[in-house]
């Protein structure tokens, strides 16, 4: 009876074994078959999200250049219009043509006033024919040296002598023609920049930086 016994179980296990070998085969095949179609959608939709955050990157980018265009050839008019008509037009406490003009000839106020102009005038024009597409090499070049010398003038002529080093020749002849204009500075070694130049100055820095942005961006 024992022997039967044991026999009939050993019949039993192998019957069972026979037949639940190849289901369970199944159901891991098809399980892994669903983790690996799982694995391959979830790698599609990162490469998805991936493709549209490089899309959205690229449609910043192209929207800041744009911007950074705007900037720099409102920054030229600016400058094309200072440079031309401060010394000329009276725009009330801002500056003080009267006494630009004394300290000032007419011939040589012209004189001055086309030399400084001129640079700034190509420049300008310029970027009006080539504004919406890309700016020529020659044109980057023209004001990168243009600016950068404007800039330069500017720190010689006002922010080192009026930080640094005291020029008393310098300071008597800017008290004549900028002395009655509005001013928000303490007066420093007998030179107060009054606010007109320091809203030019301000520009030339800011057309410096964009010209920095758009020539990093041209590689």
């Amino acid at each position: 009876m024992a022997r039967i016994g044991k026999t009939a179980w050993r019949d039993n296990y192998s019957t069972f074994e026979t037949g639940s070998a190849p289901s369970l085969r199944s159901q891991l095949s098809t399980a892994r078959i669903g983790q690996l179609r799982d694995v391959i959608r979830s790698a599609r939709q990162s490469e998805a999200r991936v493709e549209e955050i490089k899309l959205i990157g690229c449609r910043l980018v192209t929207v800041m250049h744009s911007v950074a265009i705007g900037a720099l050839f409102a920054l030229q008019c600016f400058h094309v219009l200072f440079l031309a008509l401060h010394d000329w037009i009276p725009l009330g406490s801002l500056n003080d043509v009267k006494a630009v003009r004394v300290a000032n000839p007419v011939h040589k106020l012209v004189a001055g006033t086309l030399i400084s102009l001129i640079p700034f005038a190509i420049g300008l024009s310029a970027s009006a024919i080539h504004f919406g597409g890309a700016y020529p090499s020659w044109l980057f070049w023209w004001l990168w040296i243009s600016y950068g010398l404007l800039f330069i003038g500017e720190l010689e002529a006002w922010w080192v002598p009026y930080l640094f080093r005291s020029e008393p020749i310098r300071a008597a002849r800017y008290q004549l023609m900028f002395g009655a204009t509005h001013a928000f500075l303490p007066e420093r070694n007998g030179i107060r920049p009054n606010t007109l130049h320091v809203i030019l100055h301000l520009a030339t820095l800011a057309t410096l930086i964009v010209l920095g942005a758009l020539t990093v961006r041209r590689g």
